[in-house]
């Protein structure tokens, strides 16, 4: 019997550079339903610098490259690359500064997030992903217009940092999610777009209350997450990039 071994990818796609990595991690959000035209911004800390990888504000994320990225300081002004960068990343900035252990912060405008975050209705705990979210997100419903300036983002970050959230989805506006990680900002992001279509959905199937985890079980659950993050993450990064890797390696160039 002859067997046929799949090419390997790059070592191991988490052993890449920062760059690189932002550009696999842009890709699997698109492919996830994150993704909104040339809106949206994804940041990604370069270790031991006050800099930050992000993507341009001109090129659609489901074709984006690793040579379209741009790296920024906190005043958003380029230090390496020939991209220009968004100027609306006072969030992820505000973010930095009262929290110094992030390495990545998300925002986009996913379409179940909008629809969720107007419903004015909890989210639900239906499935153990969801759990991910149990007491670590806020519903933010005071839209201030375009979100760029302090005075309009202070307040959602302020609020995710009352709750002790990690995630927040803004009502008229989008999704912001963060991480230690990129790959944990990653996986917060899709699971955080995917709850709430759980939610939207299920509730206009029952036409009621859904029933989803008791608060203990939620509770107990999300912990497990929480004490198992690294493994998981890993191992669910590793099979996005993989799969952006297979379906185009240009990505990394």
């Amino acid at each position: 019997m002859t067997t046929t071994s799949l090419p390997r990818t790059p070592a191991e796609p988490l052993g890449l550079p920062p760059r690189e990595r932002l550009a696999l991690a842009l890709r699997a959000l698109a492919a996830h339903g994150i993704a909104d035209l040339a809106a949206g911004h994804v940041t990604l800390r370069e270790p031991g610098t006050p800099t930050w990888w992000t993507n341009p504000w001109d090129h659609l994320w489901p074709s984006i490259r690793a040579s379209d990225l741009v790296r920024v300081d906190a005043a958003g002004r380029v230090v390496e690359g020939t991209t220009a960068p968004s100027d609306f990343l006072d969030v992820h900035f505000a973010l930095y500064a009262r929290r110094p252990e992030l390495a990545c912060v998300v925002h986009n405008h996913p379409r179940w997030s909008l629809l969720f975050a107007a419903s004015g209705a909890p989210l639900l705990t239906l499935d153990q992903q969801s759990a991910l979210f149990f007491e670590r997100h806020v519903v933010y419903d005071e839209y201030r217009g375009l979100a760029k300036g302090v005075d309009k983002t202070m307040p959602a970050v302020e609020a995710m940092l009352a709750a002790g959230a990690h995630t927040a989805y803004l009502r008229s506006h989008g999704l912001v999610t963060c991480g230690a990680s990129l790959e944990i900002a990653l996986f917060r992001a899709i699971y955080a777009e995917r709850s709430a279509e759980l939610t939207c959905r299920a509730r206009s199937i029952v036409g009621g209350a859904p029933i989803g985890m008791d608060d203990e079980v939620a509770r107990a659950t999300r912990d497990a997450f929480e004490r198992d993050d690294p493994p998981v993450v890993a191992l669910n990064a590793v099979a996005l990039y993989r799969d952006v890797l297979r379906t185009d390696p240009t990505v990394l160039t």
